[in-house]
């Protein structure tokens, strides 16, 4: 939000516009992938989650966590039976369900969240009046965790296909192994960066938009996840990493309430008149 006295440039709610339906469609693309992973393409097995055939370290562990959590039986091609199977049914044991997981996974997941926290980067980064290069390099961890998730997805369908021909060695688990350690690593520190300028936003701005009530939400959460992340990776504690997606859920709902704040009445100021002194010296 702009301070008393500022002019706006003539393009700003018309950019301060499209800002807001890219954050909206990242946010809605990020949501809808998420409810569906957590929904209709869950794990099949009882308390399952799909990251516990991420850190997997041999061929043995991948086989019967994929048995005793995702093999579905007599259903569609997307592991779910009667209404909504997406298709015939199969008969017999199959993978189908974690097939369209990690689909679903790179389709919409991975591009909502990497646009959300390229985006909170880049509007961060303005804020703080960050120039050349600088902000663009800030937003590489958060581009490379989102490659890295991808190709975790691609070697993990490829460790399945080699379980189903009998083939699967240990090399191909830990290539899995190897890619989600370094998604993992990567969004903490994607998170550390955030937290840090939001924080140094809050503390050291003179705009009220950037007041200490608004970022340091944003300053706890995406802090918290960055550390949880970290210990759950040098610990392999695996309820470590959900706890820090659930912190991250939060540090990206507060940056996108801080920033809707901000973006709102910018983009509302075109429908205003212009002040008399303005219009006058038009003429």
């Amino acid at each position: 939000m702009m301070s008393a006295g500022k002019q706006l440039p003539p393009q700003a709610p018309k950019a301060a516009m499209r800002a807001q339906w890219i954050l909206c469609g990242l946010t809605l693309l990020a949501l809808l992938g998420l409810s569906l992973l957590q929904t209709v393409l869950a794990p099949v097995g009882a308390g399952a989650s799909p990251i516990d055939i991420e850190l997997l370290a041999t061929a043995q562990q991948f086989q019967t966590h994929l048995l005793a959590d995702w093999q579905a039986v007599d259903a569609g091609q997307c592991g779910l039976s009667g209404w909504g199977g997406w298709g015939e049914p199969v008969v017999g044991p199959n993978f189908g369900r974690l097939s369209c997981h990690l689909l679903v996974d790179s389709a919409l997941l991975v591009p909502g969240y990497v646009g959300m926290l390229v985006f909170f980067t880049l509007s961060l980064a303005r804020r703080l009046k960050l120039r050349g290069a600088l902000p663009h390099l800030l937003c590489l961890p958060a581009v490379a965790a989102g490659l890295a998730d991808l190709a975790e997805n691609g070697m993990t369908l490829r460790a399945l296909e080699q379980l189903q021909y009998f083939v699967l060695a240990d090399a191909a688990v830990a290539d899995v192994r190897m890619a989600s350690l370094l998604k993992w690593g990567l969004l903490s520190v994607a998170a550390f960066q955030l937290a840090w300028m939001a924080f140094e936003l809050a503390w050291f701005s003179q705009e009220p938009a950037d007041r200490p009530a608004r970022l340091i939400p944003a300053t706890v959460f995406m802090g918290g996840a960055s550390l949880v992340w970290a210990w759950a990776l040098h610990f392999e504690w695996y309820l470590g990493l959900q706890l820090g997606m659930l912190l991250a859920a939060g540090g990206l709902v507060a940056l996108l309430w801080w920033q809707l704040l901000q973006l709102w009445p910018l983009s509302h100021t075109a429908a205003e008149p212009l002040p008399v002194d303005v219009a006058a010296g038009r003429d």
